[in-house]
């Protein structure tokens, strides 16, 4: 565990499905990368699809909690999630 600090812009939640095909490093990465140039609205929907496209064989589920605002910046709502698969499993 790693304590927050106020570096921190946001922070991912996401199951199983999503971190059997991404490794922590790029799921940073390919966030950092898509924020870049799109909305945060956008991003648990991309992870999501890309966890899909790399065959994840389970259900996937990812949260993103934005831990400040940002003046300027599309979607700055606090939190974004989305899942994909049986929510029975």
């Amino acid at each position: 565990m790693q304590p927050l600090s106020t570096d921190d812009e946001w922070l991912m939640l996401g199951s199983d499905g999503l971190f059997d095909v991404f490794s922590k490093d790029e799921l940073v990465n390919f966030a950092q990368r898509w924020l870049e140039t799109h909305p945060r609205a956008t991003l648990c929907n991309a992870l999501v699809d890309e966890a899909q496209k790399r065959n994840s064989k389970d259900n996937v589920t990812c949260m993103v909690v934005f831990l400040a605002y940002h003046p300027g910046v599309s979607g700055s709502d606090s939190h974004h999630s989305t899942s994909h698969g049986d929510p029975k499993k």
